[in-house]
């Protein structure tokens, strides 16, 4: 995911307690020299607060009560994809400004670098 956020030119990728290590063998295989380019920073609930405060709006993946990426508007957005076994945490679903799916038929989910890839583009498109 780090290559395609550098891809879709997103600004940093924030990894949350308990994320895989951003600089182990098979990540620095697959990012390909993105981890030069983009800002990599751990992050908590609390940064995810601060960036609401600085005018970002959080942005959180999941199957309830969600809309779709083309219907949040905001300029400023902070992308908090979950794992596939346990999702967005219950405490960033509740100071998320939006909950957002991806649309699609026979299954309700995939693959958190899929889904990633998915969204990063679909909000790239906006600039």
């Amino acid at each position: 995911m780090l290559r395609t956020a550098l891809a879709f030119d997103f600004g940093a990728v924030l990894l949350s307690e308990g994320s895989v290590n951003a600089y182990n063998e098979k990540v620095l295989s697959a990012a390909q020299g993105a981890h030069f380019l983009l800002p990599i920073k751990k992050s908590s609930l609390d940064e995810l607060i601060a960036l609401k405060k600085d005018g970002y709006k959080v942005v959180a993946t999941t199957l309830n009560d969600a809309i779709t990426i083309e219907e949040v508007k905001a300029p400023k957005l902070v992308l908090v994809l979950g794992n596939e076994a346990r999702g967005v945490s219950k405490d960033v679903l509740k100071i998320a400004d939006y909950n957002v799916k991806i649309p699609m038929q026979h299954i309700d989910s995939l693959n958190v670098a899929v889904a990633g890839a998915i969204l990063m583009y679909e909000i790239s498109k906006r600039d």
